[in-house]
């Protein structure tokens, strides 16, 4: 069995390690997270060390992490006035001044329909992360069959308390 303890000094080798962990083949691995030396360790077959850059690596890494499950038909209460990264925001079909005012008037979501989420496939790291955590509750009792994995939650709060958030 090969192990790479640190793929950074071998640009093509940290390539071929970032399009595995972070593209869609997924990974053989369990994440272990490093912010501090701004790296993901990838635990598998091999052993990895990559660098973790960029805020939408970081995003990618987090979509794929948070559990899903299936929501209470026509249920939008965890649809509110929510914040979000500038680099998911820049994802987000564009709502006038006018479609923001009267959604938070409304203390709900611009891109709430009456069909529900208009933007589900693309929503925010927070809209994914709600009733898949103890803190953030679903208020039907609706849940995934197994919940974020607390080092994925602490780190995505991490993220959310270190990026610029905006209003969505």
């Amino acid at each position: 069995m090969v192990k790479y303890r640190n793929v950074r000094a071998n640009p093509q080798l940290a390539h071929h390690v970032m399009n595995h962990f972070f593209g869609s083949g997924g990974t053989n691995g369990t994440p272990i997270f490093s912010w501090a030396s701004n790296q993901v360790v990838v635990i598998g077959p091999n052993t990895a060390t990559v660098p973790m850059t960029t805020n939408i690596q970081k995003i990618k890494f987090f979509r794929r992490h948070i559990p899903a499950f299936a929501c209470k038909p026509g249920c939008h209460d965890c649809c509110g006035p929510v914040t979000t990264s500038s680099e998911e925001m820049s994802w987000l079909p564009v709502k006038t001044t006018k479609e923001h005012d009267i959604a938070l008037e409304n203390l709900s979501c611009p891109h709430l329909g009456k069909d529900g989420c208009q933007v589900y496939d693309d929503r925010p790291l927070i809209c994914r992360l709600f009733g898949t955590t103890p803190s953030l509750a679903c208020p039907n009792g609706y849940k995934p069959e197994v919940m974020i994995a607390p080092d994925v939650e602490k780190k995505l709060y991490e993220f959310f308390s270190t990026t610029r958030q905006v209003l969505v």
